[in-house]
């Protein structure tokens, strides 16, 4: 996952408001695959918060992890660009986070 960047954000006509954590890459078979979508499966999806706190950047995200457990399963609020949508994800986390 990375940060978006001022080209990232002017490309994907994003508000203050959509702006989070980039998701580039899901691995597949992992916990997000499936759920969360990176530029090459229909995305990208952005994160913007974990279990109701906005995350704005990777740093942020890991810091929100902080203390969690594999096989615990958080919210996230996601948005996608290409289709304008929000949800909320539940994701079961795996063993690296």
């Amino acid at each position: 996952m990375a940060p978006l960047d001022p080209d990232d954000i002017q490309g994907l006509e994003l508000t203050p408001e959509q702006r989070g954590v980039l998701v580039t890459d899901v691995r597949p078979g992992g916990p997000s695959w499936g759920e969360l979508a990176g530029p090459d499966r229909g995305g990208p999806d952005i994160i913007l918060e974990l279990e109701g706190k906005a995350v704005r950047s990777p740093g942020e995200l890991r810091q929100a992890l902080e203390g969690r457990k594999a096989g615990e399963i958080v919210s996230l609020r996601v948005y996608n660009p290409r289709t304008k949508a929000r949800r909320v994800e539940r994701i079961r986390l795996g063993g690296e986070q």
